[in-house]
C-alpha cells in the first residue's frame, strides 16, 4: 500500500470516529413530561394543603394516638439519624461560610523568631538571633465562575440538608 492510500484510510477512520463522537452527544430521548397524579385534596386527619407543606405541621398534629406519640418521642430521643442530620447541617453551614470567604481577599502574616549560638573556638561564643516577618495578600479573581459556582453549590447543599433533617 502506498503512502497516499494509508493517509486516505487514516482520514476516513478519523472522520468516522469524530462523527461517532459527535452523534453520541446528541439527545435522542423524549423530553420529560410530568405524569398526572390522582392525589387526595386533604391529608388523612383533615389537614388541608399540598404534600410539600406537610413538613410544616408538627407530628403531634398528624399522629393523635397517645401510645404512638410516646413511641415517637422515645425514638426521637435515641434517633442517631436525626443526630447525624443535625451534624450534617452544621457541617454544611460551615462549608457555606468557607465558600463565601474564598471569594474575598486573604491576608496572611507570620512571625518567626530563632535564637542560635555559635562557639567555634571554645571562648568565642556569639549569639545569632534571627527574626522574620512575612506577609502575604492574595485574591483569586473569579473569571470563569469557579468560586461563584462553589458558593451556589454549597448554599444548595446547605438548604438540602435542612430539608433532609426536616423530612
Amino acid at each position: 500500500m502506498d503512502y497516499a492510500m494509508k493517509e486516505k484510510t487514516f482520514y476516513i477512520i478519523l472522520s468516522c470516529c469524530l462523527l461517532a463522537y459527535v452523534l453520541t452527544g446528541c439527545q435522542l430521548g423524549k423530553h420529560y413530561t410530568r405524569p398526572d397524579l390522582d392525589l387526595p385534596q386533604e391529608l388523612p386527619n383533615g389537614i388541608a394543603g399540598d404534600s410539600a407543606s406537610m413538613a410544616d405541621y408538627s407530628w403531634q398534629e398528624i399522629y393523635t394516638d397517645t401510645l404512638l406519640q410516646e413511641l415517637i418521642e422515645q425514638t426521637l430521643v435515641y434517633n442517631k439519624d436525626m443526630l447525624i442530620a443535625a451534624a450534617r447541617v452544621k457541617e454544611l453551614a460551615a462549608m457555606k461560610r468557607i465558600d463565601f470567604a474564598n471569594m474575598l481577599p486573604s491576608v496572611d502574616l507570620r512571625v518567626y523568631a530563632e535564637k542560635e549560638g555559635d562557639n567555634y573556638g571554645g571562648d568565642n561564643y556569639s549569639s545569632d538571633n534571627q527574626f522574620d516577618l512575612k506577609g502575604n495578600i492574595a485574591w483569586e479573581l473569579d473569571l470563569w465562575g469557579k468560586l461563584r459556582w462553589a458558593r451556589d453549590t454549597s448554599m444548595a447543599d446547605f438548604v438540602a440538608s435542612i430539608e433532609n433533617r426536616r423530612a
